[in-house]
């Protein structure tokens, strides 16, 4: 996963996550709220396209750190995170 990490912000630099990428999101989120008193932001700024499995990985995220925000979110993604319940 081609990713930048700052202070409490990663910022993905790819155009789709998918299941080959859940689990280095998902080490980079814990590592990230550890570092950082359970404060992530996740930046999807480049991001076009989301997995089943990635969508998975940001509602456990969104259940267990307390400040977890998502920003720069295109419509696409948008749409795939809203069929799963996932509120922003």
């Amino acid at each position: 996963m081609n990713c930048e990490v700052k202070e409490n912000k990663i910022l993905i630099h790819q155009a789709e996550l998918d299941i080959y990428d859940t689990q280095v999101l998902k080490e980079k989120i814990s590592a990230v709220a550890a570092a950082n008193n359970n404060s992530v932001i996740l930046d999807l700024q480049r991001v076009e396209a989301i997995s089943t499995p990635v969508i998975q990985v940001l509602m456990a995220a969104k259940k267990g750190i307390t400040d977890f925000r998502i920003l720069n979110i295109n419509d696409g993604v948008t749409r795939n995170l809203n069929l799963f319940g996932f509120s922003l």
